[in-house]
């Protein structure tokens, strides 16, 4: 017999629980983002030059000709924005992440509801996938990876409402392949590794709306209209201003090439997993869940030729340990699993109420053990540091900035833009990008240059044209100014 769910009072209780979602978000992010009020500007790395360039492209600057990263436009949109509502911190972002962030608790909450369909089981569930969404040492900055993860979640809701096994209306298998191309494009424009993982939801809900008697054709065209609404704006917007070519050279070419100079390769992912205690108890914590949930889900033969895809495609690629956070929604399952047993509904009730106030609680307490997170209250040397250049900087307006084969985050405060395309350098640059940074320096086109004190390039700055100042801690960037 098909289960039946009362959908009038589901939809009720989900009016409930999004705000709660988003208190929530926003108390986790307060404790564990570096871009809120508790942290450090200076200790940012990817976000920060995440957030230069969505500042470069809503000052005017044009995407992938005046400044270019290996990302796509989404991400610096999604950065755009937070910049235009703090420009000179990252409390804008802040606010962005948390709004981003409710969304794929929420589409925790609704999975969780597919198969338990009691709204406080489903609630605490989601509230847990907090320690692993945020787990320390594998989540520190957010980035693109946080930003992914909703479309992650869509993708795998569909899997779960069209395979659960209740009685799918036909608008939610018509839907469900508009969703998933959507999500596929949006990925696409943040960091296309993740589109390539959801593929895998993609052939299943291919398959399950086909088994709906819906034919491959009309699933397939809905996908790719779904895919097309989301990449269509981006691509007129680019080749109205005349970049869509540097877009493909640079987020496919030049990726490519520098992702050959990586010394990365998918067997390290062995040494790193055993060399870093926290990423390998998280890494069991997901396994050990979802092992659970292979014993006790419908579908899990699904879940886990997921699961295992997004392994194979991490481990391909992770070089960093940020990398696994990809794989932390599949940990909801065994989460579910365990929360099918019967439980007194106060008592479920009472955990809710502690899981909330107390997983931010706990995850704080893990951080502030770290020593090497930035609070806004610690690192006193670094602060100093980092305060002394910004006082220097903010002697010129909208300075040009240029880190010298690494990033940093020394022109947030002062509004400063990228000094040249390549005005970062991503691991594994080409000649081609470190020579347009060196010729930049040399034309005098950047008006503050940061660097290590080990590159050679140190003992010529002076007759270039450049005052030195060398910073109090050790393996911390040289400051060199342009002389008027």
């Amino acid at each position: 017999m098909i289960p039946v769910r009362d959908h009038n009072s589901q939809h009720q209780r989900e009016y409930i629980v999004l705000p709660l979602l988003a208190v929530f978000s926003f108390l986790v992010l307060l404790i564990v983002s570096p871009d809120s009020w508790l942290h450090a500007i200076w200790d940012h790395h990817d976000s920060a030059w995440f957030f230069t360039c969505g500042k470069a492209w809503m000052s005017g600057m044009t995407p992938y000709v005046d400044f270019a990263d290996s990302k796509g436009p989404l991400l610096w949109l999604i950065y755009g924005l937070g910049y235009l509502i703090s420009p000179r911190d990252f409390i804008g972002v802040f606010w962005m992440s948390c709004i981003w962030y409710t969304a794929p608790f929420y589409y925790c909450y609704k999975m969780a509801m597919l198969y338990l369909n009691d709204s406080g089981k489903s609630l605490l569930a989601t509230l847990c996938m907090a320690i692993f969404m945020f787990f320390p040492g594998v989540h520190y900055e957010v980035r693109a990876e946080d930003f992914n993860l909703l479309f992650t979640t869509i993708a795998i809701y569909y899997v779960c409402r069209l395979t659960s096994g209740y009685d799918v209306p036909l608008r939610a298998v018509r839907r469900a392949p508009w969703a998933v191309g959507a999500c596929l494009g949006a990925t696409f424009l943040i960091k296309y590794n993740v589109t390539l993982m959801l593929l895998m939801p993609a052939i299943i809900v291919l398959v399950a709306a086909h088994r709906h008697r819906q034919s491959w054709w009309q699933s397939l065209w809905r996908m790719a209209a779904g895919a097309a609404l989301v990449l269509l704006p981006f691509v007129v917007y680019m080749g109205c201003v005349g970049c869509l070519d540097d877009f493909v050279r640079e987020y496919f070419v030049n990726t490519v090439a520098t992702l050959r100079n990586s010394t990365y390769r998918p067997t390290h992912a062995y040494g790193i997993i055993r060399h870093n205690i926290m990423l390998l108890q998280y890494i069991t914590a997901v396994s050990v869940l979802m092992l659970l949930a292979f014993g006790r889900l419908e579908n899990r033969w699904k879940l886990v030729v997921i699961f295992a895809w997004y392994c194979i495609m991490v481990i391909n690629n992770a070089r960093w340990v940020y990398y696994y956070e990809s794989i932390s929604v599949f940990a909801l399952f065994g989460i579910i699993a365990l929360l099918q047993f019967n439980f007194p509904k106060r008592l479920v009730t009472t955990i809710c109420v502690v899981a909330f106030v107390g997983i931010p609680a706990a995850l704080g307490a893990k951080l502030y053990c770290l020593p090497d997170v930035a609070w806004f209250n610690n690192h006193d040397v670094q602060r100093a540091d980092f305060n002394r250049c910004i006082k220097l900087m903010s002697e010129v307006e909208r300075p040009r900035v240029l880190y010298y084969l690494m990033n940093g985050s020394y022109d947030i405060p002062v509004d400063g833009l990228p000094a040249c395309r390549y005005w970062a350098s991503q691991n594994g640059s080409t000649p081609l990008m470190d020579s347009i940074q060196v010729s930049t320096i040399e034309r005098r086109e950047v008006d503050f240059v940061f660097m290590l004190p080990r590159f050679e390039i140190n003992a010529r700055m002076d007759s270039l044209g450049y005052d030195r100042y060398d910073s109090h801690c050790d393996e911390i960037m040289v400051m060199y100014k342009k002389r008027n």
